[in-house]
């Protein structure tokens, strides 16, 4: 089985990498953006770790957008190597076009953790994924009187 855990980097990848322990006896790969302070991460649970290029990096209201969009095509040609069974993600943006190609177009399960720093509403990531996902995971209960489809089991990290 396939499972592809895919976070922006800092918090985001922390939380991820926390849970990875759950997915014993499968092959796990890593989707991230390539920033600096994942260049040289090594992990040995993973098989893999892809980093999607962002495009003008000294500009965040144009690389990220950008970045978004010809993502599809890369995260595209990386699930033609490994299909993913499922795919897992704690935000952030990168986790958009990663569960629209590994959902509609190969069919795979998607479960996302929302941050635990989100109390009182969901991230935009959140917010955008919820309609999608086929589990929803928040840590704080409070969440679940708002969002119905979200799933509270307590502190997951």
């Amino acid at each position: 089985m396939n499972i592809y855990v895919v976070a922006s980097t800092g918090g985001h990848m922390t939380q991820a990498l926390n849970v990875i322990d759950a997915f014993e006896d499968t092959d796990i790969f890593l989707i991230t953006l390539d920033f600096p302070n994942v260049r040289n991460i090594a992990i040995k649970k993973l098989k893999q770790i892809y980093r999607i290029k962002l495009w003008f990096k000294y500009s965040i209201k144009l690389g990220v957008p950008f970045t978004l969009m010809v993502s599809f095509f890369t995260i595209f040609r990386i699930f033609l190597k490994n299909r993913p069974d499922i795919i897992f993600s704690t935000g952030s943006e990168i986790a958009i076009p990663t569960f629209f190609v590994g959902k509609f177009l190969f069919r795979a399960r998607t479960i996302y953790m929302e941050s635990l720093t989100r109390v009182h509403d969901l991230s935009m990531t959140g917010k955008i994924l919820y309609k999608f996902s086929d589990v929803f995971l928040v840590q704080w209960k409070e969440l679940t009187e708002k969002y119905n489809k979200a799933i509270y089991r307590g502190r997951l990290i």
